[in-house]
């Protein structure tokens, strides 16, 4: 049975000379795998993490995979491709949504907000900061954001992985980061998307703010990976 549905492309791989597996976030049935044949084959077809795809499948009751037989874009993402440093945010955000993601289960809500993100992408310039409110917001959907530190107005100096916060105490255990890095992460959760995006945070701390987020992610969910995107995002962000 054929069916039409809408999603956003996370990765592909080689399946053939000709085809691709590809998987892909559905907004109804969430995480899936596809076999798209002839995929290399037809004129005109784009294929890039992050795309928004209408598409038409179908999948047998004892298989695991379904197989694409044509799709389209929801919404033209050219700036997207072209540019190098939206192209990197790409891999990255795509890379990261696959690891919170479990296959077959829906997240509308999350859905929903990836293809918000990806029209604001598509129209915006300055995206130094946005892979640290990009994990902070994903934080948030996941349900682990941390807990704000309340100092007087002292800024932490440490995030503690364990016990999900933002302090200056350092804790006994040995997850937690601790470098000036940790207020930019605050930041990511406290502030407005555009004014944090808007703050000039120097490159080594981007960095560090960068490391911890995926080191509390790491932490808080289990099968949570390296992710291959960072050294190359680092670079270009901080080049």
């Amino acid at each position: 049975m054929k069916n039409t549905e809408q999603g956003i492309l996370l990765s592909k791989s080689d399946y053939s000379e000709t085809s691709l597996v590809v998987r892909i976030l559905t907004e109804r049935h969430g995480l899936q795998s596809f076999l798209f044949q002839g995929a290399k084959k037809k004129k005109g077809t784009v294929v890039l993490p992050l795309l928004p795809i209408e598409f038409t499948c179908y999948k047998r009751s004892d298989s695991s995979m379904g197989k694409i037989t044509e799709w389209s874009t929801l919404f033209p993402v050219a700036n997207n491709s072209i540019d190098p440093i939206k192209s990197c945010i790409s891999f990255f955000v795509a890379e990261t949504v696959q690891q919170l993601v479990h296959q077959d289960q829906p997240d509308e809500t999350l859905f929903r907000f990836l293809l918000n993100e990806i029209q604001w992408m598509n129209a915006s310039v300055e995206l130094s900061n946005y892979p640290i409110w990009f994990l902070a917001e994903c934080a948030r959907l996941s349900g682990i954001v941390p807990d704000e530190l309340d100092d007087g107005g002292r800024l932490p100096s440490v995030f503690d992985f364990k016990q999900g916060c933002f302090t200056n105490i350092e804790p006994m255990h040995p997850f937690y980061h601790k470098h000036n890095g940790v207020h930019w992460c605050e930041d990511s959760v406290t502030q407005d998307k555009n004014h944090f995006l808007a703050l000039a945070i120097p490159k080594a701390e981007r960095t560090l703010a960068l490391e911890a987020w995926l080191g509390y992610f790491s932490f808080q969910i289990a099968g949570f990976r390296k992710l291959k995107s960072v050294e190359v995002i680092q670079t270009i962000l901080n080049s």
